[in-house]
């Protein structure tokens, strides 16, 4: 699971983001893409970079990632191979090339971390905003968040081991 994250996903977002003309030709496959009759038709969409800090940065690479797979899908197969500035090597997106089944990885870790973005965003509070201090009685919160995400991580480890797939 890891290697999805840092080979396919991580690896096609920061190439398609390190330059202007990758990224244009990203938005550009997006606009081909979309529906005529779509309210967003002329809103592009960029992808978001895992600065690797906290896992909401994962989850955002990963929302993105997701909701632009079909840009994503005809990026790598348009973009033929270049050089990779760092080190003069050839490098083709078909190497980082993302398969369906990679596609429904991504959609399990989307489903599972949008958990904690719920419970995260339910339990921070600014103490300087009134209403939102923190309270004694605010603890009881916080177990239930740990019980509900504690039987959501036992229902995907259940689901994983009866599936025999990855997480």
């Amino acid at each position: 699971a890891s290697e999805l994250l840092e080979k396919y996903i991580h690896h096609c977002v920061n190439y398609i983001m390190r330059s202007d003309q990758c990224r244009q030709l990203f938005i550009s496959l997006q606009t081909e893409l979309k529906d005529e009759d779509s309210i967003f038709k002329d809103v592009e969409r960029l992808l978001v970079k895992d600065r690797g800090v906290r896992w909401n940065s994962t989850f955002s690479m990963l929302l993105h990632a997701l909701k632009l797979c079909q840009a994503i899908e005809l990026f790598q197969l348009r973009h033929g191979p270049s050089r990779d500035d760092r080190n003069g090597s050839a490098y083709s997106t078909m190497d980082d090339r993302i398969t369906d089944d990679d596609w429904m990885e991504v959609k399990r870790y989307v489903e599972l971390l949008l958990l904690f973005v719920k419970a995260t965003t339910q339990l921070q509070g600014n103490g300087e905003d009134e209403g939102f201090e923190a309270t004694p009685e605010s603890l009881w919160e916080v177990f239930l968040w740990l019980q509900i995400l504690h039987v959501q991580l036992d229902d995907t480890l259940r689901q994983i081991g009866e599936r025999g797939v990855s997480l």
